[in-house]
């Protein structure tokens, strides 16, 4: 799954708007209408906020086990990212 298919996934699971879910991220009202319709992909940090307000954690699973790694969401990223 691409990143915006993930954002659209997290969004509809979670019961959210992407108004709603911009705001949650401390960001303009348009903030992942935006990321959506831009060319590219969203970054990791990006895509790590989004998921935070939906509920969910960005989390990098070892193809040959050991321990998982958490992507960080505590900053605040900007629309450019």
């Amino acid at each position: 799954m691409q990143p915006k298919q993930a954002v659209a996934a997290m969004l509809q699971n979670a019961g959210l708007t992407m108004y709603s879910a911009s705001l949650a991220t401390d960001h303009k009202a348009s903030y992942i209408s935006s990321l959506m319709r831009r060319k590219g992909s969203i970054s990791a940090p990006v895509l790590a906020t989004i998921a935070n307000v939906c509920d969910y954690d960005l989390v990098l699973i070892p193809r040959k086990g050991g321990d998982s790694i958490p992507i960080d969401c505590t900053t605040k990223q900007d629309a450019s990212d």
